[in-house]
């Protein structure tokens, strides 16, 4: 039961009130800490149980790339790869928030970025933003945002719905990059604009966007 799961995790404190939201309460994860702890253990599940298996010096050597040479697309084809792979995913994967979800729990397994899902950049929602570690890491040279757009399963990538979701996603992207509070947080490092347009389980589509 959704409602009950919801409750749990904030039993264990590992969702927060954040406050009310139009008709419903809105819960957010409280800390970074919290955080990097949840989806370490999400990701220890996904190893013990063999529904995903992440080689995690592979996967820091390609975040490193990401994060220091704009090096963008093998990570993302590591992961999204993985994912077309897992034959136990695929039951799993059934839309754009699963796609999100997915992502979200493996690009948030490294220190170099904190990723923030459904940020509110110049009144609309990023799917994901990964803010650099500055504090931590001044060295790191760019940071990303990530637009998925999803169709069902078996389309081509050369078809009229990929087209229009791609050219909906690159106006998405360049509102949210001119947005004041995203430009403080992401400092002097240069911003990438992504988007990712999955069929099914399976990424047809990669682009970045030019401003």
């Amino acid at each position: 039961d959704p409602e009950n799961f919801k409750s749990l995790l904030f039993y264990l404190g590992l969702l927060t009130v954040k406050g009310p939201e139009k008709d419903k309460l809105r819960l957010e994860i409280p800390n970074e800490t919290v955080r990097r702890l949840y989806y370490d253990y999400i990701e220890k599940a996904y190893r013990e149980t063999g529904i995903f298996n992440l080689d995690l010096d592979r996967y820091g050597d390609l975040m490193t790339g990401m994060a220091y040479d704009g090096k963008w697309k093998p990570l993302l084809e590591f992961i999204t790869g993985r994912m077309k792979e897992s034959m136990s995913l695929r039951d799993l994967i059934t839309g754009e928030k699963s796609i999100q979800a997915f992502l979200n729990v493996y690009l948030g397994l490294t220190n170099l970025y904190i990723i923030h899902v459904e940020r509110e950049l110049n009144k609309g929602y990023a799917d994901i933003v990964m803010e650099p570690f500055i504090a931590r890491y001044e060295g790191i040279k760019y940071s990303y945002i990530l637009e998925i757009k999803y169709i069902k399963a078996g389309v081509a990538p050369k078809d009229e719905q990929v087209r229009r979701l791609k050219s909906q996603a690159e106006e998405q992207l360049r509102s949210y990059s001119i947005d004041k509070k995203y430009r403080k947080i992401i400092g002097k490092t240069d911003p990438i604009k992504i988007v990712l347009v999955f069929s099914g389980h399976e990424l047809i589509d990669m682009t970045d966007v030019n401003e």
